[in-house]
């Protein structure tokens, strides 16, 4: 749409409650301080001069780290009373 000079992408973590938002004046947006592994909803209206078209469809997605976590070096198990205890 030639007239669409923006974007704004709502988000939360329930398909009915979008209650966050982000903007920008481009095609592409970064949203940020999102928690790894929480499934996240979102939808997307263009923009231009205080207006928002129609929204698009929700979508979901959740982050996932970047890394996977470091393998313990140090482990340690404790027999028990019908249990064992690791450390």
């Amino acid at each position: 749409m030639s007239n669409v000079t923006g974007c704004k992408v709502y988000y939360g973590t329930s398909q009915n409650a979008l209650t966050k938002s982000v903007s920008a004046t481009k095609n592409q947006v970064t949203v940020e301080g999102l928690e790894n592994l929480q499934k996240y909803y979102f939808m997307v209206v263009g923009t231009s001069d205080g207006w928002e078209s129609a929204s698009s469809s929700v979508v979901s997605a959740t982050p996932i780290p970047e890394d996977k976590p470091v393998a313990p070096t140090t482990l340690s198990v404790t027999a028990m009373d019908s249990a064992l205890r690791f450390g």
